[in-house]
């Protein structure tokens, strides 16, 4: 059984990809940052896109919101939602 995507949990890399993806960091950039090859970024967002249920990037920022992937951080209000994190 796979999980909801509600309760998908992100490694490490999927959320920094995420988060720059929310920058609008291209692939290319994206790959320089992390220091991995842009293949494997690509890889990493076809497989986001899919367990968001996203068919493009464009979707896959908005589903990632919704479905809490970006958060945000301790201290901060999520501008999208409003929300304050305490920590």
């Amino acid at each position: 059984m796979t999980e909801s995507r509600e309760n998908f949990r992100l490694k490490e890399r999927s959320h920094a990809i995420l988060r720059l993806m929310a920058e609008g960091l291209t692939d290319a950039a994206i790959s320089a940052r992390l220091d991995i090859a842009p293949r494997t970024v690509r890889r990493e967002i076809n497989g986001l896109k899919q367990a968001a249920g996203a068919a493009s990037r464009f979707q896959l920022a908005l589903r990632a919101q919704e479905l809490g992937w970006l958060g945000c951080p301790a201290g901060e209000t999520n501008p999208l939602t409003g929300q304050y994190r305490r920590n």
